[in-house]
């Protein structure tokens, strides 16, 4: 097993102080947490080289909604990933009257993205109202555009407090790429504000208002 030294710890007498060291008392220690470099003249403590990803302002994120109120839903960061080619800016339009976006079912966009990294645990992030949409937002509704166990795509757009992190929608490539119906059923986009369940290769049952997700 690996020795963990950690800062004023001795380290072996017939070493010299290197990287990561130094002497006191004519004694060598560590400056710093991590392990021994193996070697017979020299002491090197090397810091630990992985660390728990966080995400960062700019970053995309899988997560699931878990709460809903009038003006924001909660959601729960799971990974962090990215799209395969570059994203329109913030400011494009997000359209809910446009035309059908899909004809399969929305588990099919997962494989478009180029890497997905899970995270060890989850973190907690705000969905404004105003950032749901980058258009007609005096239309949005919370409820309107996300339910409790979407998958939601979204830009982290600020680490917010010790609580929460700010992420947004307001891209058309961003927003939920799973969702499931009010009875359980898989929905599929058929519009920027709309998601309907799939039976047998059609579409059945009233649509369902979402802020879709544009397969890419």
């Amino acid at each position: 097993m690996t020795q963990i030294f950690l800062p004023g710890d001795p380290l072996p007498a017939s070493s010299q102080p290197g990287l990561g060291t130094h002497l006191t008392s004519h004694t060598t220690v560590s400056s710093l947490a991590g392990t021994l470099l193996p070697s017979k003249t020299t002491s090197t403590i090397l810091p630990p080289t992985t660390t728990a990803p966080l995400p960062s302002t700019g970053d995309i994120v899988l997560g699931t909604i878990t709460r809903l109120t009038p003006r924001h839903a909660t959601m729960d960061i799971l990974a962090l990933t990215t799209l395969p080619r570059a994203s329109p800016s913030l400011s494009s339009s997000s359209n809910p009257t446009t035309s059908s976006l899909a004809t399969s079912p929305l588990t099919t966009t997962s494989s478009s993205l180029t890497s997905t990294l899970p995270l060890p645990y989850a973190h907690q992030a705000l969905i404004r109202q105003q950032d749901i949409r980058a258009t007609e937002l005096d239309k949005v509704t919370v409820a309107g555009c996300f339910q409790v166990g979407d998958v939601v795509r979204a830009v982290v757009i600020s680490i917010g407090d010790e609580r929460n992190y700010y992420v947004s929608t307001a891209r058309d490539e961003l927003g939920v790429v799973l969702g499931r119906s009010e009875t359980g059923r898989e929905l599929v986009g058929v519009s920027w504000g709309e998601m309907r369940e799939v039976r047998g290769g059609k579409l059945v049952g009233r649509g369902e208002g979402r802020k879709v997700a544009r397969v890419v």
